[in-house]
């Protein structure tokens, strides 16, 4: 469904304009099992947001940049950008129709995805373009009927812009549609179902490899609660199906589930806990799908009117289905922050990212730290 954030009071616009400089370091850049090197740099962020609201829409447009310098080599610099826009209609009957649309140019940094376990090279980095688009429909609100739905269709078509040679088996198209059924025991409480259905499928195939492209089927059930004894969660679990257009592959069951808690014991402390197992598309040959499943503890806590700090812990388990590689990574992620004044904060940062694998040229640990400014132009 499509998010409008930043709208003010019913029939006002408001345009925001941000930005963001950042100082980074890591001691492990290109993500390597041994001869780590280390790599500062400084990545620019410049944000434009509109956002406007009235009786029956609210309409939100984003325009994001981000530009990065490294010291070593001129390979690794890269000009992100992103566009969106999204529109909800308020209709009779408590209706809510919504669109998204987003383009995206961004890259794989080196090391991860298709350069995954090479020995870092002057190489230009795998750059794409992406474009995803959606269209939800929401009707029973809790607030005015015990029925409710969702229902959404998205689609994602990434292909990559540069080293075609190399990367165009990795160019493809997502699509999704749900449906969900709620029942509501209040406005705050209520049960559901859901039933998915994705597509995959991938623009080319290489000679001597498997059809990578699939559909999958999940049927998840759960609960949804907000503000309840200070908590909200939307709990889901359920079963999936995937089903390789491949017929040398067979079908593959599994349980699948997503989920997550937020409790704020005070209203300076939150802590969320957050769990999910999805299809995630593959990046290698001899895989069909990643079956990932990621758990991610988080505390924050504002301590004053000026400093807050966040602790995040992860943990993520990622099997290449169908290949012998598997991935387990751990990282640890600290933040510390600072408001100068009004609209301008400073922040350090830290993670540290282990990852074990089967193939130990794609086992790495690293540490970075970042240093950074955030500012509301207007």
């Amino acid at each position: 469904m499509a998010h409008i954030s930043g709208a003010s009071a019913q029939g006002a616009s408001n345009i925001e304009i941000k930005l963001g400089l950042e100082g980074t370091y890591s001691d492990n850049f290109y993500y390597e099992s041994s001869n780590e090197r280390a790599v500062t740099g400084a990545i620019l962020s410049p944000t434009v947001e509109y956002t406007r609201d009235s009786a029956t829409t609210t309409i939100g447009l984003t325009a994001k940049g981000e530009f990065a310098a490294y010291n070593y080599g001129n390979e690794d610099n890269y000009s992100d950008g992103l566009g969106s826009a999204a529109i909800n209609f308020k209709l009779p009957r408590n209706l809510v129709l919504g669109f998204t649309g987003i383009a995206e140019y961004g890259h794989d940094p080196f090391g991860t995805a298709r350069t995954e376990g090479q020995p870092s090279q002057n190489q230009t980095l795998d750059e794409w373009s992406q474009y995803t688009g959606s269209v939800a429909l929401v009707g029973g609100q809790a607030e005015s009927s015990h029925l409710g739905f969702e229902l959404e269709y998205a689609s994602l078509m990434r292909e990559y812009q540069t080293n075609e040679t190399s990367t165009q088996f990795l160019d493809r198209q997502f699509n999704s549609a749900s449906a969900t059924l709620l029942y509501h025991f209040s406005p705050k409480l209520s049960v559901l179902a859901q039933g998915t259905f994705l597509e995959l499928e991938y623009d080319q195939v290489q000679a001597g490899t498997i059809d990578r492209s699939g559909d999958a089927a999940v049927g998840l059930i759960g609960v949804r609660w907000a503000a309840t004894a200070k908590t909200s969660g939307d709990i889901r679990i359920g079963q999936g199906k995937w089903m390789p257009d491949s017929s040398a592959v067979r079908d593959i069951d599994s349980s699948y589930y997503d989920a997550s808690i937020t409790w704020s014991p005070t209203k300076r402390t939150t802590l969320s806990l957050a769990g999910s197992r999805e299809y995630t598309p593959t990046y290698r040959f001899d895989a069909v799908y990643i079956d990932a499943q990621t758990f991610r503890l988080q505390w924050s806590e504002v301590w004053s009117y000026r400093w807050s700090t966040a602790l995040v812990l992860a943990y993520s388990e990622r099997d290449f289905v169908g290949a012998t590689e598997k991935h387990d990574v751990v990282s640890v992620t600290g933040r510390l922050a600072y408001q100068l004044d009004r609209g301008l904060n400073i922040y350090v940062s830290s993670r540290y990212l282990d990852r074990d694998a089967v193939n130990v040229s794609e086992q790495f640990e690293t540490n970075s730290a970042m240093i950074g400014l955030e500012a509301k132009l207007n």
